[in-house]
Formats: C-alpha cells, structure tokens, sequence
C-alpha cells in the first residue's frame, strides 16, 4: 500500500465584507495579521502561511501598520508568507472579463512590490467558475486553476483534472474539497492521529493522488500557532507522512506525481456551476439590481471611454493618470469581490458598496471630462466656439449623437473642420445668459492663451441639445465642429 502524503496549508480566507462590514474586517485584520508575521518569526518550523489570495487586504493593512512593512516584504521574499495574485478574490460570473484581467494585473504588481506572488488562479470561495478562466490565468502568466464550488460529479469524477477553455488553453486545475476542512484539528496526541486518519479515508478516494491536502484555517481565522506540533505527532505514526507546504508547491508536486505514474487525468472544457458539493447561490444574479447596473456600466465606462480617451489625450501630449485609472478600478474591483458584487449582504453593507460605486462615477467622469477639455486645447483652433466629438471604437464609425453644448448664437449652422455644413437637428434651445455666462468663460474649454480676448466677444450664451450626424469618425480619434451664426433668416430643423 502506496504511503499517503497529507499537505498543510495554513491559510486564513479573509472576506473583506458580507453581513459584516469592511469596517469591521479591517479592525480585525490588524491584530490577525500581526500575530501571522510575529509567528513566522518565532518559529521556523512553522514553514509557511497563505494569506489569502489578495492584495487589498494586504494594502490597507500595512497602510495602518507601516511599521511591519519591512518584515512583511522579506517573508514574502523568503517565501514563508505567501499571497496574491487577486487584488480581490471576485465571482467569475458576474462581473466582466476585463475587471478579471484588471484584478490580476493590478493584483501582481501589488505583490511584486513586496517580492512575489503564486502563481495559481486562487478563488476558494466564488460562487462558480467562468469557462475562460484558463485562458486568463494563462495570459496572466499563472500556473494552475484553484477552486472550490461548482464542481459536480457528472462533471468531473476527480479533483485533478485539465481544464480547458473554448479558445483552446489547458491548465492543471485542483477542486478543493473545502478550504476549512482542517479548521479545528484536536490538540491530544491520539486524538490528531485518528483525525489524520479520519481525513485520509474521507479524502482519499476523490483523487488518484496519493497526495492529501488539508486546510488549517477559515473566514477571518487566526493563525494555529501549534500547528508544527501537530504536524510532528503526525509524523510519529509512520503509516502517513505530514508537512506543512506551501499550495504551489503542493500542486506541482500532485502535477508530477500524474506525470510520473502516468494516470489518467481527464480533460473538461466549460463552465462549473452546480451545488452538488457545494452551494454556488444562483440567486445573486439578480439580488440588488440597482447595483449590478452600476457595476456593468461603470466597467463599460473604464474599458471604453475612460481608458482608450486617457491614451488618445497620452498621444496629443497630456499625462496619462496611470496611478487615477488603477485607484478607480480599485474602488470598483473591491466591489466586484465574491461576498460584495453578490450583494446578499447587510443594509449596511450594500451602502458601502454604492458609495464606491458613486466615488468611482464620479471619478470616471470628471476624469473624462478633462481629458477632452486637454485634447480641445492642443486642436487647431479654426474657431472659439469649436468642439470635438469622438469615435473610441477601433473601427470607422458613423452615426448620430444627442449632444448638450453651449454657443452665443441663438441661429446656427454647424461646420466640420473642412468648413463644410453638418447635418444636425434642434431639440432645444435655452438663453442662459445671466446664470451661465461668467462661470461658462471657464467652463468652454479653449485655450485662452491664443484668443485671451475671446470672452468678450460674447454678449449672450445659449444652452442647445442638438441631435448631430457624426460622419466617418476615425478610429480612436476624433473630429473638430464649430458654430457658425446665422441670420434670422436661417432655418434649421428642430426635431417635434
């Protein structure tokens, strides 16, 4: 009889919120990961600790513990302290392929900052598994795909199998049987052996592996600071081996052993989202709509406006607000974590999550607000009362656009930067000229150095909602318009 191998990996799964809030996680975060620093410190037989699987947790822990900042790094580097690559750990299904990429991204370099991450697709608690998961863990760089609810056994009838996405990348992929399955070891002598024993009959079957992998820890659990005690009477039986690992490793070492004794390892290609193991809560789908439609548009938002926007305004010469862009996304990946996009949460809760959301709007838009009025100030000038409308698709585009804009012409025509007549529709036209005119010399958005005169020109000031026929827009570009008036006996077309 092959000898049972049991891996350790001491962990604690740390939500930021769900019925409690993040408030309350952070406050309890602090002690918590104080005492996993101090522990590994204390004991080198203590090999290793998984602190979860993202960064975010990590960021606001040292933003009020700087001090531990220097320690923190060097057992990270040591690896001793192992974490990343998520900034948040988010439900797959849910949220949007690109917030998925910009988790990772904004994730790892988080986590190279303080000497690495491991490199597995970690998600222990999210309700379910996209099937392009592969594919965005390989085009991460990442090594193995890691999870727990979804699996079923008409599915999958083993823990190890390669998963395969519809594009066609495969990757080593281990369902774990449940992160807390060794969240309360006993401490008496006999008692540790037979709970060892215990698992691997329970386990053992559900992987043809001779590799057993155990989970000391759970939601917000601190550290067991016996562990290598237990670990050592383990050992004293001699009918099965225990080590404390690291989850990498322990992978890679089940990856070999199918290698080397040539076992069948079961190819699967699609999604995972069934209960039978379990739950995958379905439901949320449709929990608190209000903000799931906040969530998709506001990733709409980012991806394609905000942005393709920031880099075309990068190519006409203004700075492009990297580190902005990361801390909006960063409002809206804290929202997109398992326990927070779901909203099956508290009242208290869910208003948190909406206050990130309207920061993260708010941000979005002014951001974007800006950067037009930068591009307007590098443009040809051909008139002070010119405008840009913009094609951020990466295709030719034509098409109408609703338009509010401000002119001092009460009869108008509109000309594209050709001199040539633009078709367009009045919806409205309203005077604004006591209300707007002195805070509007600031707010039209051309540059006053090369027409400083320009705010005198105006003696009255219009607020129209135009509908434009926008013609042949570049890709990622834009095209200039301005205002020309027109006399009393110019007629345009007001739409009913």
């Amino acid at each position: 009889m092959t000898e049972k191998k049991i891996k350790i990996i001491p962990h604690t799964h740390w939500d930021k919120e769900w019925y409690f809030t993040s408030a309350r996680s952070l406050v309890y975060s602090l002690k918590g990961f104080d005492e996993v620093l101090d522990t590994l410190d204390a004991d080198p037989d203590f090999k290793c600790f998984h602190l979860d699987g993202q960064l975010s947790i990590v960021e606001e822990y040292l933003e009020l513990h700087p001090e531990r900042e220097e320690q923190f790094a060097r057992l990270v580097k040591e690896g001793r302290l192992i974490i990343g690559p998520w900034y948040t750990q988010p439900d797959t299904l849910v949220v949007s392929g690109e917030s998925l990429l910009k988790n990772l991204e904004i994730g790892i370099k988080l986590a190279e900052k303080y000497g690495g991450h491991q490199s597995i697709g970690y998600l222990p608690d999210s309700f379910g598994m996209s099937s392009q998961m592969p594919q965005i863990y390989h085009y991460m760089g990442l090594k193995y795909a890691f999870f727990r609810r979804g699996i079923a056994k008409h599915l999958v009838d083993n823990r190890e199998f390669m998963w395969e996405c519809p594009a066609g990348t495969k990757m080593f992929t281990h369902n774990l049987h449940h992160y807390g399955n060794m969240a309360y070891p006993p401490n008496g002598k006999e008692e540790i052996k037979a709970y060892y024993q215990e698992m691997i009959d329970k386990l053992g079957d559900s992987s043809l592996s001779d590799t057993i992998l155990l989970y000391n820890g759970e939601d917000q659990k601190p550290i067991r600071k016996n562990l290598p005690e237990l670990v050592k009477i383990g050992n004293e039986s001699g009918e099965y081996s225990v080590e404390i690992d690291t989850l990498e490793n322990a992978l890679a070492s089940i990856q070999q052993e199918y290698l080397d004794k040539k076992l069948p390892l079961p190819t699967y290609t699609g999604e995972f989202t069934f209960g039978q193991f379990s739950r995958t809560h379905k439901s949320i789908f449709s929990t608190r709509v209000d903000l799931k439609q906040l969530n998709n548009h506001l990733e709409n938002y980012l991806s394609n406006i905000v942005e393709p926007l920031s880099v075309l305004a990068s190519d006409a010469g203004s700075k492009y607000e990297s580190i902005l862009i990361d801390n909006i996304w960063k409002l809206m990946l804290l929202n997109s974590a398992h326990d927070s996009i779901g909203n099956c949460n508290s009242d208290w809760t869910n208003e948190d999550i909406k206050a990130r959301y309207v920061k993260a709007k708010s941000l979005a838009e002014e951001l974007v607000e800006f950067k037009m009025r930068e591009i307007g100030q590098q443009v040809k000038q051909l008139d002070f009362t010119q405008f840009q409308v913009y094609n951020l698709l990466p295709n030719e585009r034509s098409g109408f656009i609703d338009i509010e804009l401000y002119t001092p012409y009460k009869q108008f025509t509109i000309l594209d930067a050709d001199g040539v007549e633009t078709k367009f529709v009045v919806n409205q036209v309203d005077e604004v000229t006591d209300s707007y005119l002195k805070k509007s010399i600031k707010e039209i958005g051309v540059n006053n150095e090369l027409d400083a005169d320009w705010p005198n020109k105006i003696s009255r000031l219009y607020r129209v909602q135009i509908t434009l026929c926008a013609e042949k827009l570049s890709s990622m570009g834009y095209q200039t318009y301005y205002f020309k008036e027109m006399g009393d006996e110019y007629e345009y077309k007001k739409s009913n």
